[in-house]
């Protein structure tokens, strides 16, 4: 959670949680503008599904497959939401 928030992070939700929470949170964050999401998942149908559905809500969508792509992503776009 410290990394996260000193690199730069405004929010958070920890595991286990609930989804609806989280659905939540995530819709609030995306009234405010068009955003740019980064999706980081290695199960590729879980990737697709996410990935869908941010862009049917309206999301610019970025993704990758393993931590390491997505730091190099977060450095060069610096997305407005990450999804882990």
């Amino acid at each position: 959670v410290m990394r996260g928030l000193v690199a730069g992070a405004v929010n958070y939700i920890t595991k286990p949680f609930d989804p609806y929470f989280l659905l939540e949170k995530v819709q609030r964050m995306l009234e405010r503008s068009e955003k740019l999401v980064l999706i980081a998942e290695d199960d590729r149908p879980v990737l697709e599904l996410l990935t869908y559905k941010f862009r049917a809500a309206g999301c610019k969508v970025i993704s990758a497959h393993d931590g390491i792509a997505a730091l190099a992503l977060m450095q060069e776009h610096s997305p407005d939401i990450v999804i882990l």
